[in-house]
C-alpha cells in the first residue's frame, strides 16, 4: 500500500507523458465533457506535450527506486519523429529485490534524468542506472549524471569535446595567453572526471600537456 499511494499518480503521468499526442487528440475531441472540465483536460494535455516527459521523469526519479539494467537489443518503429526513424531499444531491469524486468523504451520517450537537449540513447550491452516505481518496474528514467559505466562515459564524451574544442582554438588562435587558460581548464576537467580509464599513462599525458600549455612549450 505504501508504494502505490506515490507510485499511482506516477504512473499515471508517465502513462500520459508516454501517450501525449494521443491524449491531446482524445482531449481535443472532448466535446461533451462540462466546460470547466473539458477546459482542464485541455490544458493538462497541452502542457502534457512539452512538460509531461521532464514531470514524469522528476518524479519517477524522485519518488522511484534505484535499478540496474542494460539494453540487449533495438528494434525498428514505424514512427517518423523529429526527422529521423524513432528506434526502439530493449531492455532488462535489475530491480532492487534482484528480479529482472524486460520491458522496452523508444527514443522519442526522452526518459532520462536529469534531461538535455540532446538524448543520447544507451546501445545493446551498454550498462546503466535507472529510478524505477516499485509498484510498476516497467516505468523508469534512464539516469545520465551517477557513476554507471554508461553515465561515465557520457560524461567523459562531452569532456573530451571539449578538451578538443579548446584546443582548435587555441593553435588556430597561435598559441595565444587568451586561449591559454580555457585548454588548460578543459583537460583538467577531463583529469577529474576520471576520463582515462584508470590508465596511468593516458593521465601523465593529459598531465604533461597541461604542464606544458601552462608553460607556454606548447
Amino acid at each position: 500500500m505504501g508504494h502505490a499511494v506515490t507510485d499511482i499518480p506516477a504512473h499515471l503521468l508517465f502513462l500520459a507523458a508516454n501517450h501525449r499526442f494521443l491524449l491531446l487528440v482524445a482531449a481535443i475531441g472532448a466535446f461533451a465533457l462540462p466546460k470547466t472540465l473539458r477546459v482542464f483536460v485541455w490544458l493538462f494535455a497541452f502542457l502534457n506535450i512539452f512538460f509531461g516527459t521532464y514531470v514524469s521523469s522528476f518524479v519517477i526519479d524522485t519518488v522511484g527506486a534505484t535499478g540496474r539494467a542494460q539494453v540487449t537489443s533495438t528494434y525498428g518503429t514505424s514512427t517518423f519523429y523529429n526527422n529521423h526513424n524513432v528506434v526502439g531499444y530493449n531492455v532488462q531491469i535489475k530491480t532492487a529485490d534482484g528480479s529482472i524486468v524486460e520491458t522496452s523504451f523508444e527514443d522519442d520517450d526522452f526518459n532520462e534524468y536529469p534531461g538535455s537537449n540532446t538524448f543520447v540513447t544507451p546501445g545493446p550491452g551498454d550498462k546503466f542506472n535507472v529510478r524505477y516505481l516499485p509498484s510498476f518496474p516497467r516505468d523508469f528514467v534512464i539516469i545520465t549524471n551517477d557513476d554507471s559505466p554508461w553515465a561515465r562515459g557520457l560524461a567523459c564524451s562531452s569532456l573530451q569535446q571539449s578538451v578538443s574544442e579548446a584546443e582548435r582554438k587555441y593553435e588556430f588562435g597561435d598559441r595565444a595567453p587568451a586561449y591559454r587558460s580555457p585548454y588548460v581548464d578543459a583537460i583538467e576537467a577531463a583529469i577529474a572526471g576520471g576520463c582515462y580509464d584508470g590508465n596511468a599513462d593516458i593521465l601523465q599525458t593529459y598531465r604533461n600537456k597541461t604542464e606544458a600549455v601552462k608553460s607556454g612549450r606548447e
